[in-house]
């Protein structure tokens, strides 16, 4: 009853049928006939489409819509200015509120380079490297001082829950440090800190762990596939594109997400 509800049409004031979401608010009518589902093919309206995606992120689409200043604030969406931005633009684009007013999306476009680029390598992932390093040689020295299994599991779940936060607190990446000290006390541990009592306790648990971890993604990912809809009617456009069939330019589209349809 709801995949009917979506995708059923409405007539416009014009008489024209359209999609039923357009009903939803009264910018949608305008953003259908001019915007969704429209290719875009230019770099400047690349660049507008995925920065507007970037404000959106945790809102509806329609705040986006209802600001009409984001283009003449980012004038025009051109990069190459944008690049050059200064502290004073990014002060000026904090005062306007015809668009979505935040520090970290308002300089997101600014001063953005190669040096930048790797500074934030060299800092999020060699420096999650380095707090793994150092907190899983910490866990390995503790188990090595210990022989209780109960205690040794309770330090590795203490590796891996204040390693993320550590690394998360310190700007750095969380995964890859626990990545890192889990290599080091998986490698390290068995050869002269943890007897076979422990391994055998230790690696159990992180087993079973990982196996209830998977059980739940594929059920996650189960659940996803029972909700999406199938449209048949477009099987023939999926085939054609598949084998290279001429079917236009590659779409991308904006989606009035979260709005109610």
């Amino acid at each position: 009853m709801g995949h009917e509800k979506l995708s059923a049409t409405i007539f416009g004031p014009d008489g024209q049928p359209r999609c039923r979401w357009c009903a939803a608010a009264p910018e949608f009518l305008p953003y259908h006939d001019t915007e969704w589902g429209f290719p875009v093919d230019d770099d400047h309206r690349l660049f507008e489409k995925l920065c507007l995606e970037g404000f959106q992120s945790g809102l509806n689409w329609r705040t986006i819509l209802a600001k009409e200043n984001f283009r003449s604030a980012f004038l025009g969406f051109d990069f190459d200015h944008i690049a050059r931005f200064s502290d004073a633009d990014i002060e000026r684009l904090l005062q306007d509120p015809g668009i979505v007013r935040h520090l970290a999306l308002a300089s997101d476009g600014a001063d953005v380079g190669a040096a930048q680029v790797a500074e934030l390598f060299v800092v999020e992932a060699l420096g999650g490297a380095v707090v793994g390093l150092v907190s899983g040689y910490a866990a390995y020295r503790a188990m090595r001082a210990i022989d209780d299994y109960p205690v040794e599991v309770l330090i590795s779940i203490v590796l891996a829950m204040g390693c993320y936060s550590l690394a998360s607190a310190l700007h750095m990446s969380g995964p890859i440090a626990v990545v890192v000290a889990g290599i080091l006390v998986g490698n390290r541990g068995p050869k002269d800190a943890l007897s076979d009592m422990t391994q055998r306790y230790l690696f159990g648990f992180w087993t079973l762990v990982d196996q209830i971890l998977n059980s739940v993604l594929f059920l996650l990912i189960g659940l996803e596939v029972l909700v999406l809809r199938y449209e048949t009617s477009i099987l023939p456009l999926a085939l054609a594109r598949h084998t290279g069939g001429a079917c236009g330019p590659l779409r991308v589209d904006h989606h009035p997400r979260d709005t109610a349809a």
